[in-house]
C-alpha cells in the first residue's frame, strides 16, 4: 500500500501471507520506506495501522509478523 500527497507517493508498506496449510494463519510486514522528508510526521503510523487492518480483515490470521533490519 502506498501514501499519497497531491499524487506523489511519499511512503510505502507491504503485507505477505504465508500459503502452505500449517503457515496460512501468519504474514508478514515487508518494504516499509517513507520519504526522508516526511518522516517523523505520522505517516509511518498510518501506514502500520491501515496495513494492520486490512490484513485482521483476511480470513483466518493471527498473527502479523514484523522484522526490523
Amino acid at each position: 500500500m502506498g501514501y499519497f500527497e497531491d499524487e506523489k507517493l511519499l511512503g510505502i508498506a507491504g503485507f505477505k501471507r504465508y500459503s502452505r496449510k500449517k503457515t496460512r494463519h501468519k504474514g508478514f510486514v515487508w518494504g516499509v520506506f517513507l520519504n526522508p522528508e516526511k518522516r517523523g510526521k505520522g505517516i509511518g503510523k498510518k501506514l502500520m495501522s491501515e496495513l494492520i487492518n486490512r490484513a485482521e480483515e483476511l480470513p483466518g490470521i493471527q498473527k502479523i509478523m514484523l522484522s526490523v533490519m
